[in-house]
């Protein structure tokens, strides 16, 4: 899930739904590449919607139009959050993105954002795993204070 927060409020705004209409896209619209596939591993899937490309068997496949298509909606409810509720661009004078949707998306949410200052809180590669890897720490820091 993706969670656009604002000076004064969240907004849970999910990631998953992309990924399941992506893939049932993708698949709908290459039935002979897939049908010896029952699975299609989560890291192709994310690499496709960043890239616009799925590549597997040794080959890539084009999916630009799925990816839109799977992302337009999700687009739409961040870009209206964006402006109605924190303000647009010159609100802040910087934006982070953390998780996984904001690395499926990047590429995507720099139009919207239309900021100089974007800034990822990890190679986009594995910010999908970022959220985690606050969450551990929290853990760590409640440890050393004695909090568990």
């Amino acid at each position: 899930m993706v969670r656009w927060i604002t000076a004064w409020r969240s907004v849970p705004i999910g990631i998953q739904n992309v990924l399941v209409d992506f893939e049932e896209s993708f698949r709908a619209n290459h039935l002979e590449a897939i049908k010896d596939s029952p699975v299609l591993p989560p890291e192709r899937l994310r690499k496709a919607i960043i890239n616009g490309a799925y590549e597997g068997g040794g080959r890539n496949y084009p999916c630009e139009d799925e990816v839109k298509e799977a992302t337009n909606l999700l687009l739409n409810r961040i870009a209206d959050t964006y402006q109605k509720l924190a303000g647009g661009a010159l609100s802040w004078d910087a934006i982070i993105l953390t998780g996984g949707g904001s690395a499926l998306l990047y590429r995507r949410l720099l139009p919207i954002l239309n900021h100089n200052k974007v800034i990822l809180a990890d190679e986009i590669e594995s910010l999908h795993l970022a959220n985690v890897r606050g969450g551990l720490k929290l853990w760590w820091l409640s440890e050393a204070l004695q909090l568990l």
